[in-house]
């Protein structure tokens, strides 16, 4: 999808114009923004800085309107940062008034900037409420029901946490007058991001106990009910199903299978309709 010639992201302008929007939004809250920007940058969240400028390029957006839609990214991102801390817990009891107030004011400001773009008519409205309503349901602390088995449907599932990511990706298919593109986009960040949050998911597995929050490895690896009383009998056999199991191998392999579907997906995105 991404061309050779395709020139590089300005990530210190995008940076500038995030301290500029929110300088002149929300100057009280600017210290905290920043601190916030920092803890999204774009070595740990490449997909969410550069998925708008890579398809915009593939598609002929622009520059300046793909540089505007990885701003709103951004901007949602860090609200959503915010956001996620504070269903974890994560936010000092001192700043979580200034915390929710800049996750809301973050949200608008990126909201805003499509707003030049699309009419109230158009069909990117109602997505993006969608698109949203999945992020809601995807990262409440409730776990899901895997009554149907630890599949494809499953990892569908937990894909929808990154599903903001796919407003950007409907943005810049519509804006570029190729809407028919984006069933390809949609179903390869679908895969793309389950398996980037099944990655996490092992990674974060051991906090993620700790903080009685559901984990798709330990569920896998070591299902037990989800009560802190069970928890360090459950960390003791999902470590035994590690070692004895295979409970890595089938992780990974799941998110493997979960890659190369979105890179099939990926190699589509340029073809003819």
């Amino acid at each position: 999808m991404r061309r050779k010639d395709l020139p590089e992201l300005d990530v210190r302008a995008v940076a500038e114009a995030y301290e500029g929007r929110v300088t002149g939004a929300i100057p009280e809250l600017r210290s905290l923004a920043l601190r916030t920007l920092d803890r999204v940058g774009p070595q740990q969240w490449r997909l969410e800085w550069h998925l708008p400028w890579w398809l915009g390029d593939e598609l002929g957006l622009p520059a300046d309107v793909s540089r505007e839609i990885v701003l709103s990214n951004v901007l949602g991102l860090a609200s959503i940062r915010l956001e996620d801390d504070l269903i974890d817990g994560d936010i000092a009891a001192d700043e979580i008034a200034s915390a929710k107030a800049l996750s809301i004011a973050l949200y608008r400001e990126a909201v805003e900037l499509y707003r030049s773009h699309f009419d109230d008519a158009s069909l990117f409205w109602s997505r993006l409420d969608s698109y949203m309503t999945e992020w809601r349901s995807a990262t409440s602390n409730a776990a899901p029901d895997t009554s149907h088995g630890r599949g494809d449907a499953l990892v569908r599932r937990l894909a929808r946490r990154g599903a903001p990511l796919k407003i950007s990706a409907l943005a810049v298919c519509l804006l570029a007058d190729q809407e028919h593109r984006f069933l390809v986009v949609h179903r390869c960040l679908g895969w793309a991001l389950a398996a980037m949050v099944l990655y996490d998911q092992f990674v974060d597995w051991e906090e993620d106990l700790a903080a009685g929050r559901w984990n798709a490895f330990v569920a896998s690896a070591a299902p037990y009910p989800r009560a802190p009383s069970v928890s360090a009998g459950q960390r003791s056999a999902v470590l035994v199903a590690m070692m004895t199991a295979g409970a890595v191998s089938e992780h990974f392999g799941r998110v493997h299978a979960a890659a190369v579907r979105a890179t099939g997906f990926a190699e589509q995105v340029g073809s003819p309709p």
